[in-house]
């Protein structure tokens, strides 16, 4: 793997007198002779995919997954607690705690429904403004635009 980092150029550094000429020179030289400077810097942590993408490819990629997998496990997490506020609440046999207990829960569960609509919301917004792409949501074979 070629060095990318590298600063600075052998044929420049005899030209640091003079900063304008140095300048110009670092500008245009290649910081290692076996590097091509059109080459883009790799990070060998990411998968091979993702590596070589730029930062808004890289964001673009990762993003859309991400929100789509929110927003299921919080449509998940919503049906199941109105499901369990729902049996609290049979099962209360007419006691007022269990009963108020059953009810927070259902109340809970909807306040957080409203936020993840009002999240998409304001995720739409952002997309439209930036005209970006978030809220395809490609689940392996689920896929919705």
């Amino acid at each position: 793997m070629t060095n990318l980092l590298a600063l600075s150029c052998q044929q420049c550094e005899s030209l640091s007198g003079n900063s304008q000429q140095y300048l110009d020179c670092a500008k245009n030289c290649t910081p290692d002779k076996n590097t091509n400077p059109s080459e883009k810097i790799i990070n060998p942590l990411l998968p091979e995919n993702l590596s070589s993408k730029s930062g808004e490819s890289f964001l673009a990629s990762i993003f859309p997954p991400l929100v789509g997998w929110i927003f299921v496990v919080g449509a998940i997490g919503f049906f199941f607690m109105v499901v369990l506020g729902a049996i609290q609440w049979i099962f209360s046999g007419g006691d007022k705690g269990a009963v108020e207990q059953a009810r927070g829960r259902i109340t809970n569960a909807l306040i957080g429904i409203i936020l993840l609509f009002s999240t998409f919301a304001i995720i739409n917004l952002v997309e439209t403004f930036f005209g970006i792409n978030i809220l395809t949501i490609d689940i392996g074979p689920l896929k919705i635009q």
